[in-house]
């Protein structure tokens, strides 16, 4: 139940959400109420003038802000307090605009580092593009440059430090060159496609071993068949295959990391339902590269999963059992995951006399908000916890505790602090107080934080039993990179393109030591030495951003991925030794040189093993002997990830090689608790090895009974956020960035700068408790070096545009569920589900306008939003229809063609409207399926549109 309160004339000044209000019928009060754990209520001010400038959270937060008299935001200040002045109160961030509109500078009130200012500059000449244009964004300078921006120059220092784009006559981007002097030539087809993306100059210390990314399309659609990695000589280093159904949906993905993709070439293959019955044309089947098949199942024709095509079942083909199965409420929540093999289940439905929950129905996982409150895993016969994880929250859905009941002597519930930024302030473990508002006596392990105002650590303390282990303070600059720890530089560095080529500890938690990191000309992290200039770890990726290889010593381990770029598969080469010493034997090596990677978005997912030896453990060749790789032709790990609804990094096993033998002869099931894995289980359902982690993503390895190890028996790499860890060096492969967890940091700035948040080196806002940040950035988008970013599906190339008033927002409706509210001088195409583009009134005034185009009959039962202001001529996919390919992208089509059409109206009549209009497409309704094509496949329709804009000539 949600309920809204209005001033005198109309204007919305409270809502207040109940949840399900216990199970009891609402009945509305005639005056907000109290802000409360079980009342969320959220408040709204207003300015004389009528505009909004101030809310306040149900945590009693309030966030403030001011606009210019066009009404862009020139002004926000963050946990806004009076008399505050403590770093997390009273964050401003200040905005200032070119003529044109374009934001110019955005300044980071920040009394630690010096205050922040970003500048964009705009304008092109026919010396520098093949358009003169003053609104097209020129150059982009950060803070710790002296660069000049009238002129463009390299200011006192005389050192370029900035990025700088120039476009043709359609707009497009023709070159970049980012900070290093990396510079990058683009190249498009007669469709306005980009097919090629050439390094012409290396900055210096950029990786040179590949030098252009190429792309080919088909000849009917607008989809991708190949995208090419070549190196400096134009020889084909890797390349990826794409083939497609009738329906445009993706058939194969062909991985060949060596050389062009050909008949031999490794591939992950998919199939689908024809169209023919009930009108679907859903996956029903992927096949590895090894030729394993998991099914996907639907249930029962023409019950409620197989209706609304919610995945019932996975199972390999071959084998007598379910992998998993899941139980759904509703729509789409799952309140049961089921593995028959071990005979464990994860449920969200009380049990038998048990009461019922604070929802007030039999889902006691959930509470009143749908909040996940308890997670139980036990086993199918008789109940026994394996793990039990439940949370407590605050009012603004932080969570505060957590606890695993599966530990009967205590000691592994943890306890957070925030500040009013929301940012984890102290996180302990140990066993909680009766009232779970603190751990009961002092904590196993307790970490401290502080923070300057755009969220750099300043200080850090970790302590053990009450026992000092690390007391640190911390300086970073006006980019927000880290500058100094305790004092010292040393291990210390970042290239002039925001790149960390040095930075401590080491894996083994040594602050002495550091790595030395190498990248290449898409910022992709090639290679890492430890202090004494030895190599640790070499990578290597295709073109469309996975992590493809990674050599250890003398292996390399090969990945293959999914569509949704989780690897499914990784390979190692078989080996032939002859030694000069026919009794030697190989030495095994100490654990912590193994393997792994991630592979979210286009860096996909990776994963880690050793190379066995006969007795299990990891080799190298010694000196004295002679040592042959040949193809990477031995599955050594295989991955089957679930469909677990939201969550894409939910992994239900690993099958492995643990002897080196050739056959998958280890299995572990894993299981979860909200973002990461809790415990490995074997195939009888017996926890093998639990896992803990800090606030920031440390990792703690522990047996079945909860006894501390050094290191994983199994080597099992799922971990933080259900990502993977690199053994060699501690770090995450989130995808598009690495993460060090040691420094609650990410290695890179984020390939969407701002538009990731203001702290483009933060870790989601310091809030990993609450928040997964799964690729290191967001929607969908791959980088490019030194800034801007490309369509993942066609490679368009754009520039990283400044932050700027979003298109449109939810806001509160008078029926009190949230709508969208497009703002003025934007036309919005939302692009679909039924249930995840808006729903009911679609907001906006005669200056604005909107369309929806929706695939019908499915999640949550809902129709598409109506809005106040249609595009004329836009159609509307029809409500009744099921999924259907061709329909929908003609939909599209036709309103993404009425809509700029559209604008020419709103820029020209009436005539005090909008001297520009942008028209805008969201996509975030595609992504309501874990297995889905459709995803990718509108995506190369919907995302080659990202924006356009009208002027008034």
């Amino acid at each position: 139940y949600m309920a809204n309160w209005y001033d005198g004339v109309g204007r919305n000044v409270a809502s207040a959400n109940f949840g399900t209000c216990g199970g009891a019928v609402l009945i509305r009060p005639d005056v907000s109420p109290e802000r409360s754990d079980t009342v969320l209520v959220s408040s709204t001010r207003y300015k004389d003038d009528g505009e909004a400038n101030a809310t306040i959270d149900p945590m009693g937060v309030e966030t403030r802000w001011q606009n210019d008299h066009a009404g862009r935001r020139i002004r926000l200040i963050e946990n806004y307090s009076p008399c505050g002045n403590e770093p997390d109160t009273n964050r401003i961030t200040e905005y200032d605009y070119a003529p044109d509109g374009g934001l110019s500078r955005l300044t980071l009130i920040n009394d630690v580092t010096g205050d922040q200012m970003t500048r964009w500059v705009y304008g092109t000449t026919t010396d520098d593009s093949e358009i003169a244009r003053s609104d097209l964004l020129r150059a982009k300078i950060y803070p710790e440059s002296d660069d000049t921006s009238s002129p463009l120059g390299d200011g006192t220092d005389g050192v370029y430090e900035r990025i700088e784009y120039g476009y043709n006559r359609q707009g497009q981007v023709i070159y970049m060159k980012d900070p290093n002097e990396t510079t990058h030539a683009y190249g498009y087809d007669d469709l306005g496609r980009q097919i090629e993306d050439q390094i012409t100059a290396f900055g210096t210390g950029i990786d040179q071993g590949i030098a252009t990314l190429g792309t080919t399309y088909d000849t009917k659609r607008l989809l991708r068949t190949k995208v090419t990695s070549y190196d400096g000589a134009d020889a084909v280093a890797n390349e990826v295959g794409f083939t497609y159904d009738d329906f445009g949906q993706l058939a194969s993905d062909q991985q060949e990391h060596e050389g062009a993709v050909d008949g031999s070439t490794l591939e992950v293959q998919y199939a689908y339902e024809d169209g023919t019955r009930a009108n679907t044309s859903r996956r029903t089947s992927m096949t590895y590269p090894d030729g394993r098949l998991l099914n996907y199942g639907f249930g029962t024709n023409d019950e409620a999963n197989d209706l609304l095509s919610r995945v019932e079942s996975l199972q390999i083909q071959g084998e007598a059992f379910e992998l998993c199965s899941y139980t759904y409420v509703g729509a789409a929540r799952y309140v049961k995951i089921a593995y028959a093999q071990p005979g464990v289940q994860l449920s969200y439905i009380k049990t038998s006399g048990s009461p019922l929950g604070d929802a007030g129905d039999p889902y006691n996982g959930y509470d009143r908000f749908g909040r996940t409150v308890d997670m139980r895993w036990v086993t199918t016969s008789g109940g026994a916890v394996r793990d039990r994880i439940q949370y407590g929250y605050d009012r603004a859905n932080n969570r505060t505790w957590r606890r695993n009941l599966a530990a009967t002597d205590g000691g592994q519930d943890n306890a957070y602090g925030y500040d009013g930024l929301y940012q984890v302030k102290q996180a302990a473990l140990g066993t909680l107080n009766l009232n779970q508002t603190a751990i009961g006596s002092i904590p196993a392990e307790d970490e401290l934080f502080d923070y300057d105002p755009t969220g750099n650590w300043t200080h850090y303390n970790r302590s053990a039993d009450g026992n000092g282990v690390l007391d640190q303070s911390r300086i970073s600059n006006q980019d927000n990179q880290l500058t100094q720890i305790d004092g010292s530089s040393n291990g210390i560095a970042y290239d002039k393109a925001g790149n960390a080529t040095k930075l401590p500890p080491d894996v083994d938690g040594d602050w002495a030591e550091f790595y030395q990191l190498a990248w290449d000309g898409w910022n992709r992290l090639v290679e890492i030495k430890d202090s004494d200039a030895a190599t640790v770890a070499s990578y290597a990726y295709d073109g469309i951003f996975r992590r493809i290889t990674k050599t250890l010593g003398v292996e390399t381990r090969h990945y293959y991925y999914n569509d949704l770029w989780k690897c499914i598969e990784e390979r190692v080469p078989t080996s032939s030794s002859s030694s000069s010493n026919p009794s030697s034997s190989l030495s095994s090596m100490s654990p912590g040189s193994s393997i792994s990677s991630l592979g979210p978005g286009s860096s996909g997912s990776g994963f880690s093993s050793y190379i066995p030896g006969s007795s299990g453990s990891a080799f190298f060749a010694p000196a004295f002997a002679s040592f042959v790789l040949t193809s990477p032709d031995q599955v050594e790990v295989q991955y089957v990830w679930g469909a677990r609804p939201q969550h894409r990094d939910e992994l239900v096993l690993r099958d492995r090689d643990s002897n080196g033998d050739g056959s998958l002869d280890e299995r572990l099931y894993c299981l979860m608790d909200y973002f990461n894995p809790t415990s490995a289980i074997d195939t009888s359902g017996n926890v093998v090895e639990r896992y803990r982690f800090s606030a920031y993503g440390l990792r703690s390895v522990m047996d079945g009974n909860w006894v501390e190890r050094s290191q994983s028996n199994y080597d099992f790499k799922l971990a933080f956020q259900g990502q993977f860890r690199d053994e060699e060096s501690g770090y995450y492969d989130y995808g598009f960035r690495y993460y060090a967890p040691s420094l609650g940091r990410w290695l890179t700035k984020d390939p969407i700068e701002e538009k990731g948040g203001q702290n483009i080196y933060g870790l989601t806002a310091n809030n990993a408790v609450n928040a997964v940040d799964f690729l290191g950035l967001i929607g969908g988008v791959v980088p490019l070096g030194g800034g801007g970013w490309a369509n993942p599906w066609t490679g368009e190339v754009h520039p990283v545009s400044p932050p700027g008033p979003p298109p449109w927002e939810e806001v509160e409706g008078d029926d009190g569920s949230t709508h969208a509210k497009v703002n003025k001088c934007n036309i919005v195409v939302f692009f679909g589900h039924n249930g995840l583009v808006p729903q009911g009134t679609i907001e906006n005034d005669q200056c604005s306008a909107a369309t929806v185009v929706a695939c019908g009959g499915g999640i949550n039962n809902t129709n598409p939003g109506v809005p106040q202001n249609p595009v004329p001529g836009a159609p509307r996919t029809p409500d009744d229809q099921g999924l259907n390919m061709g329909n929908e992208f003609a939909a599209f089509e036709a309103s993404w063609q009425a809509a700029k059409e559209h604008a020419k109206t709103l820029c020209n009549e009436p005539p005090d409207c909008c001297s520009r209009i942008k028209v805008s497409v969201d996509c975030s309704g595609l992504h309501w399926y874990q297995h889905s094509s459709w995803t990718s496949i509108y995506g190369s329709v919907c995302e080659t549109r990202p924006h356009y804009e009208y002027c008034r000539s």
